[in-house]
């Protein structure tokens, strides 16, 4: 996904834009965006499956994830780096950024985002895929519970058989990971539904 560096203590910066807060801002903002993991496998309602990734959460809620435009992806990218402490960089990623951007129509920066157009630094196209550019919805959240209320989880699980192995090289070598596979071996993630708040 998208995993810009916050610069937003640097020291003697020569960009005029930049500041703290609006460097922690913009990549706060930028690192929200990712590319979906994998093909989207619903197991049953609260959990769906991408590869090795299970997102367990609340059915009743509106979806977790929300498909970003190119325009908004664009968007957040141009302004991270307007935002950067060095004016010689920010201007040459600027103009480079917008410079893709300004390959799309009008028409087409609306479409959704996708990984994979190999003319874009960022890889960012528009020709559906199973790789859409996503963040997380706001309006999933339920902000009527406390802080403390688990609302979604996200575990990576490797295949049955990766962890079978792994776990019997860790009992062979008494590696404490061990423990660690054989948890993952007998977790059953429909046990998990119940933990997250309504």
């Amino acid at each position: 996904g998208f995993n810009e560096t916050d610069f937003s203590n640097a020291s003697g910066p020569t960009n005029p834009a930049f500041s703290e807060e609006a460097m922690s801002r913009a990549t706060a903002e930028v690192n929200e965006l990712f590319y979906q993991p994998g093909v989207k496998e619903a197991i049953k309602p609260g959990i769906d499956r991408y590869g090795e990734i299970y997102v367990i959460y609340n059915p009743d809620r509106p979806p977790y994830w929300q498909q970003v435009t190119i325009r908004e992806a664009y968007r957040l990218l141009i302004n991270y780096w307007k935002c950067i402490p060095e004016k010689a960089e920010s201007d040459v990623m600027v103009s480079a950024v917008q410079s893709e951007f300004n390959r799309f129509s009008e028409a087409e920066k609306d479409r959704y985002a996708y990984f994979g157009d190999p003319e874009s630094v960022y890889r960012i196209g528009y020709v559906k895929n199973d790789t859409p550019v996503l963040r997380p919805n706001p309006e999933y959240w339920n902000k009527t519970l406390p802080r403390s209320a688990i609302q979604i989880m996200v575990l990576e699980i490797p295949g049955a058989e990766v962890v079978k192995n792994k776990m019997n090289n860790c009992l062979q070598v008494g590696d404490g990971y061990y423990y660690i596979y054989r948890l993952l071996d007998e977790i059953n993630i429909s046990s998990l539904l119940p933990v997250i708040g309504k």
